[in-house]
């Protein structure tokens, strides 16, 4: 106790705190400050250094030395009376309160100001450098860096049908298993199957995905034991670089699998560590391991479908849950196994299975990536936290750059995301997926000449593939975006032509035909007018009946209610699209980082109905937020879209900014894509300007529009060479 007073009567305690202030101000300011004059991100450190070494002198000196009003002298020196101790704790008292202001000040200033320009700036250097490096890459597809493979499908060179699996799932296991080495980037699976029945030379497959190495192998049978000979080929020359074959019993793949895969790394990447190629494997029992890859060959089918195989995806679930039970210890499994219950939409086992496979190991991107998905599905915070670990631990995962792209495009960063869409399809260049999120990216936020560009893309390389119709059905959806309906119904009767039973190319062609106001089009192809196009007829009343119905067979469809909202709103019964919508978990859904934009488009419909209904206070409170999401959307590359600008007129409206909301909503007229025509016409923040010429003009303008289609389409069927 004597100790702690002396510290105290010698202010050593004040020196201490107002040294830890000042030294927390300077450093702080040092990380701002010193950039700015050509120092590098090693002279904040030297700060920090500087003030730590320095600490305990500071205190001996405190100690030893004392202020007084004749300046510092040795304790021993100075005889203080008790008024004189008093006015030197408070000298000192007065500079540690300056300085914690100071210090909470700047942390303020830098918290509220600093940070989120620091943080926007970090993330549009990355933008621009991830669009810069993913657009040159596809301007020029000659383009390979270093360590840069893609694993082709390997062949089954054996009579036996039912050897047929072994090759598919030894090559999909191998390609994640180098994917998940550092420094050494895969081509995506879906671009690398995509040349297994073509006859393109090495040299131009190497060139379309980018890469400097491709590894083919074929699988052959003699008796219980496999030759699997796997051949490394240059991509520039098309000669083999290397070829070995591997001899193993059949029930011995694991030990196949963890041997090719160190012999590619030692050659590939001669100073890494040698263990890599069993360090990353999916599983160490073999067993677990062919249940894997049976489970995913039948998997991947069901995602190759345009319509969902239920049994089969059942069947690969169940292999999947074998597998966590013949390897409890695998993450992937878990990991693999909520991923397909994720696809089926048992969410809750999808929960348990994700959860085991964080216990095991979270630092595996496919798992992170899974853990998004989840949390995207239960409207949890986090989402996008874990697609971006999932990058950071795999910087070529294209799922996981795709879905962190989706995932900042709903944050209202339209900027940002861009460039994890380009490098999703830098990845994965063969895919129609990557490329149909960029082209849906491109059409919702207005961009028209880019979208055009990638539709162009799209008609290259799919016209002739197997996926033809889903492609085409992709291109309507794109051009419909640019407000070029007309062509998009063309290229959904060629997606009709290409598989008369796909039955999305009829639900868009009646929804297009609707769309442009021509009904008689729209019975034709959807004769039973399903609740869709009840929606874009206006015919509300029967939209309700239908969709009445439907939430009884589809409970969790939440597009449904949010359709059924839309029509009570419009028919006047405020009340009744106010429960659909709080049924639907409204507002709290759009309250949290993984939003969706028809969630946010539902709470407008929620800000609308509040307001008409007379409940203003929360209205305002929706209204202010809808408004704030979409502003930030048109600062950020939606400049000429529609629907931002569309809505975020609505709200100005709902706030009593009609002179804002007229001059925002002036700006649809702009737009390249065509609006939803029944917000406009049958929104209660719309139908109080029904007698405003402003709002005339851009409904007259919309109805122009349609017409114009109509009349435009005969010769756009009659181009493309297609008939109703």
């Amino acid at each position: 106790m004597s100790f702690v007073t002396e510290l105290k009567r010698r202010n050593v305690i004040r020196v201490a705190l107002a040294y830890l202030a000042l030294a927390w101000l300077v450093i702080q300011i040092s990380e701002t400050i010193l950039p700015l004059f050509g120092f590098d991100s090693s002279a904040p450190r030297v700060v920090v250094i500087f003030f730590g070494v320095a600490f305990l002198p500071i205190l001996i000196l405190a100690w030893t030395f004392e202020f007084t009003s004749e300046g510092f002298k040795l304790d021993r020196d100075v005889v203080q009376t008790s008024k004189e101790v008093a006015r030197s704790s408070k000298t000192f008292d007065r500079v540690l309160i300056v300085l914690l202001v100071l210090a909470l000040s700047y942390f303020a200033f830098d918290k509220f100001l600093l940070s989120p320009s620091r943080e926007s700036a970090a993330m549009e250097a990355v933008r621009r450098q991830a669009t810069t490096e993913a657009l040159e890459w596809l301007e020029n597809r000659e383009t390979r860096a270093t360590n840069t493979i893609a694993v082709m499908p390997f062949e089954n060179a054996s009579q036996y049908i039912d050897d047929a699996y072994i090759p598919k799932g030894l090559s999909d296991e191998l390609r994640d298993q180098l994917g998940r080495i550092g420094g050494m980037r895969v081509a995506a699976r879906t671009s690398s199957v995509i040349f297994q029945n073509q006859t393109l030379s090495a040299p131009e497959i190497a060139a379309r995905l980018g890469v400097a190495k491709l590894i083919e192998g074929t699988v052959r049978r003699q008796g219980d034991v496999l030759h699997i000979t796997v051949t490394i080929i240059d991509g520039e020359s098309g000669f083999a670089d290397w070829t070995k074959t591997f001899r193993k019993k059949d029930n011995d793949l694991l030990t196949a699998q963890q041997e090719i895969a160190t012999e590619i790394v030692a050659l590939l990447m001669p100073d890494s560590d040698p263990s890599l190629g069993r360090s990353t494997l999916a599983t160490l029992d073999a067993s677990a391991n062919e249940l894997l890859q049976l489970a995913r060959i039948m998997f991947q089918d069901v995602k190759d479908q345009p319509t969902v195989k239920v049994e089969q995806l059942l069947n690969a679930i169940d292999l999947y849950r074998q597998a966590t039970e013949a390897d409890p210890s695998s993450a992937l499994a878990h990991s693999r196994y909520a991923d397909a219950l994720l696809y089926l939409g048992d969410v809750e086992s999808a929960g348990v299975a994700i959860e085991r496979a964080l216990e095991i190991n979270p630092n595996l991107s496919e798992v992170q990536n899974t853990l998004g998905l989840y949390r995207w599905i239960r409207f949890e915070d986090g989402a996008g936290a874990a697609h971006a670990r999932a990058i950071e631990l795999n910087p070529f995962n294209a799922d996981a750059l795709a879905a962190y792209g989706k995932w900042l495009w709903h944050q209202a960063d339209t900027d940002a995301s861009e460039s994890y869409f380009l490098r999703a399809l830098v990845q994965d260049p063969e895919s129609l997926l990557r490329y149909t999120d960029l082209g849906n990216f491109y059409g919702v936020s207005g961009q028209r000449d880019k979208a055009l560009e990638i539709a162009a893309d799209i008609q290259e390389r799919f016209s002739k593939s197997p996926e033809k119709a889903v492609a085409f059905l992709v291109l309507a959806r794109i051009y419909e975006l640019v407000g070029n309906l007309d062509v998009g119904i063309a290229w959904a009767m060629r997606s009709r032509a290409a598989d008369s039973e796909y039955p999305d190319a009829l639900w868009m062609l009646a929804e297009l035909y609707a769309r442009i106001g021509d009904e008689e089009g729209a019975r034709y192809f959807d004769p039973d007018t399903s609740f869709n196009n009840l929606y874009w007829l206006r015919r509300y009343e029967e939209m309700i009946e239908v969709g009445d119905e439907l939430v009884l067979e589809n409970p969790n469809q939440v597009q449904i209610w949010y359709g059924l909202a839309r029509a009570h709103l419009a028919l006047g019964d405020y009340e009744q699209a106010i429960y659909l919508l709080d049924r639907q978990g409204l507002p709290e859904n759009v309250f949290v980082d993984t939003r969706r934009a028809n969630g946010i488009e539902a709470l407008m419909t929620y800000a609308d109905a509040l307001n008409a209904n007379g409940q203003t206070e929360k209205a305002h409170e929706f209204a202010e937020f809808v408004a704030g999401i979409w502003s930030r959307l048109i600062l950020t590359g939606s400049q000429k879209a529609w629907w931002p600008n569309m809505y975020e007129a609505c709200a100005r409206s709902v706030l009593g900014e009609d002179e804002l909301a007229l001059e925002t909503l002036e700006r649809v007229v702009e737009s390249p894509g065509l609006l939803w025509y029944p917000i406009l016409v049958d929104s209660p923040c719309f139908q109080k300007f029904k007698d405003e010429p402003r709002y005339q003009a851009v409904v007259q303008s919309v109805e122009l529009r349609q017409k114009i289609l109509r009349d435009r389409l005969p010769d756009t069927l009659q181009r493309f060479r297609v008939v109703p």
